[in-house]
């Protein structure tokens, strides 16, 4: 990826995944620290499903399955002239306690990393 700064909007459920939203951010951003990136709740953005024209990108968060100790789902990612690509489905469990506000810093960096991003 060049130097110059790409316009990205992360659509997550703010109020059901604050936590899950925030370290995905987090994690975007110590990727790829030259995104220019907003977090959206995506009840907003399913007001107006169109790509954001002032981004470059758009991600989506889809949780697809929530436990006390497993957790996963994937992101799928849009440019401005292209079709949606959906990421494939990430996982994170623990077997002998629930899973705690540390394990999403793994779990985001996982799903980062097998999603394919064009970054």
């Amino acid at each position: 990826m060049s130097s110059e700064t790409t316009s990205v909007v992360l659509q997550c459920d703010t109020q059901q995944q604050p936590l899950i939203c925030a370290a995905l951010a987090e994690g975007l951003a110590a990727k790829w620290p030259e995104l220019m990136l907003t977090l959206v709740n995506v009840s907003e953005a399913q007001e107006s499903p169109e790509v954001n024209p002032q981004a470059e990108y758009t991600i989506r968060y889809l949780e697809t399955s929530r436990s006390s100790n497993v957790l996963s789902g994937q992101l799928n990612w849009q440019d401005r002239a292209g079709p949606a690509v959906e990421g494939p489905v990430a996982g994170f469990s623990v077997m002998d306690r629930e899973l705690q506000d540390r394990d999403l810093a793994i779990f985001t960096e996982t799903l980062i990393e097998t999603s394919g991003l064009p970054f």
